[in-house]
């Protein structure tokens, strides 16, 4: 068992930041990811941290007031019968934890009699391991799945209204414009664009500098070349696709921050006038807010997809660090804007 990270979380049904802390019961893997190093490191046989011990962490956890737990575990549904068992006992004794997992798509499926339960029981998010919407690039990946079971599990995981924190690889060595046009229609498609942290989904890459099978693969097929750019941590065969990447890590690094800033300001307003008055998050205002927290959240994929629709017409040499500066802080603008516009109405 292993305490990762101590965080907040934002409870969506309390309106609320809590105490939250990540953290991993169990060790080995038997997934066959060409992109993880965990069964060459740990073995594909997989131990769960024996219940008591892990009762006695989780009752000590909540008298540090943690009230959210992500369990990072990918195999967490295989425990998931001991797990529940665990969180009712502990629901019983006034300690009733929200809390997240990690799971591949495959584990969702087969476990959806368990998803219900659950969700009564304070399952708020799961972070799905979508990886990527090409059969191309998840054979590469070793994983066993297809576009239907990707689209499934996640109408599964809406239709009970829990969140979906989707990881995703986005680019790698191989990666094609036509991957990327792939990649979108699958995100708008299945609801996707807007729900992730910023850019989490548009700068993801294959990590080839841990030693997995891919890592290895990839290198020996001399695939794995360094990048001048300082922006790109390796060279994109397709340079239409390496640019893209490039303006994408750019936007990232040079606005992320400030966008980060501004949306927690804007959920801590949402919180403080909720917290005021009953019922605000669904009159009109409160649903305007929500509006301009998401519309915040579409901005890199607003780029992302002028990036595209650029490099179809042959005109990325038309894009500039002038060009996506001013539209940036423009976009920001507008948000800092609507901000102060209330705090000002509700005089905070």
């Amino acid at each position: 068992m292993e305490l990762i990270k101590e965080d907040s979380f934002f409870d969506y049904l309390n309106e609320s930041f809590v105490d939250s802390v990540r953290l991993r019961i169990s060790k080995g893997c038997n997934n066959s990811c060409t992109f993880c190093s965990i069964p060459d490191e740990e073995g594909r046989e997989v131990s769960f941290t024996p219940i008591p011990q892990l009762e006695d962490l989780l009752s000590l956890l909540w008298e540090q007031g943690v009230r959210h737990l992500e369990f990072v575990d990918d195999n967490f549904l295989q425990y998931v019968e001991s797990v529940s068992r665990l969180l009712i006992t502990l629901d019983r004794r006034g300690q009733q934890f929200a809390f997240s997992f990690s799971s591949p798509v495959k584990l969702i499926l087969k476990n959806q009699k368990h998803l219900i339960s659950l969700r009564q029981q304070g399952l708020r998010c799961v972070n799905l391991k979508v990886i990527n919407s090409n059969q191309d690039v998840l054979y590469r990946y070793g994983m066993k799945m297809t576009a239907a079971d990707q689209h499934y599990a996640i109408q599964i995981l809406q239709a009970l209204r829990c969140q979906i924190q989707p990881e995703y690889i986005l680019f790698e060595p191989l990666t094609t414009i036509d991957h990327l046009h792939n990649d979108l229609v699958f995100l708008e498609k299945n609801k996707l664009l807007g729900i992730t942290p910023f850019t989490d989904i548009l700068t993801s890459c294959l990590d080839l500098e841990k030693e997995t099978p891919i890592g290895f693969e990839y290198r020996s097929r001399k695939l794995y070349l360094p990048s001048s750019d300082p922006y790109i941590p390796y060279q994109i065969m397709d340079e239409r696709a390496q640019t893209i990447y490039h303006w994408l890590a750019y936007f990232s690094q040079e606005f992320g921050p400030q966008w980060k800033e501004i949306e927690q300001l804007l959920l801590d307003l949402r919180i403080t006038v909720a917290n005021q008055k009953s019922n605000w998050i669904v009159t009109n205002m409160g649903q305007e807010l929500m509006y301009i927290i998401y519309d915040l959240r579409l901005a890199p994929y607003d780029l992302f997809k002028a990036l595209l629709s650029c490099a179809d017409e042959g005109d990325l040499d038309s894009i500039t660090t002038e060009s996506i500066n001013f539209q940036s802080n423009q976009r920001l603008q507008w948000v800092k804007d609507q901000y102060w516009s209330y705090r000002k109405y509700y005089r905070i």
